[in-house]
């Protein structure tokens, strides 16, 4: 199978050195995916700095985010502790924002 560009991803369970898409709402993740390997090839992952990702509900800027389901970005809410990091601008459900990553920090990982 094909890894979809700028969704959020976490390690796999099965090997070493290998990334999946993010399945479960909150989950904590390694990067944004920059690049859509097949399975088996190398993955391209973004993990601090500014990338691009696919948001899967309306977002504004200044919002920290996490995953849904689908690996894409979702506002964070005060019951979730996993930050992927923080969207850098307003975008509708289905589009691309610009976000600045904190992948793996908590939500007191740094300050709002």
């Amino acid at each position: 199978y094909r890894l979809t560009r700028y969704r959020l991803v976490t390690w796999s369970g099965s090997a070493a050195n290998l990334v999946t898409l993010a399945t479960s709402r909150g989950q904590q993740t390694v990067g944004i995916l920059q690049n859509a390997p097949n399975s088996g090839q190398p993955a391209e992952v973004a993990f601090v700095g500014v990338s691009q990702v696919y948001v899967g509900g309306a977002i504004y800027a200044g919002e920290k985010f996490t995953t849904s389901v689908s690996a894409t970005a979702i506002t964070l809410t005060s019951s979730e502790n996993n930050v992927a990091g923080m969207i850098m601008s307003n975008v509708a459900s289905g589009g691309y924002a610009r976000a600045l990553l904190f992948a793996g920090l908590g939500q007191s990982g740094f300050a709002a």
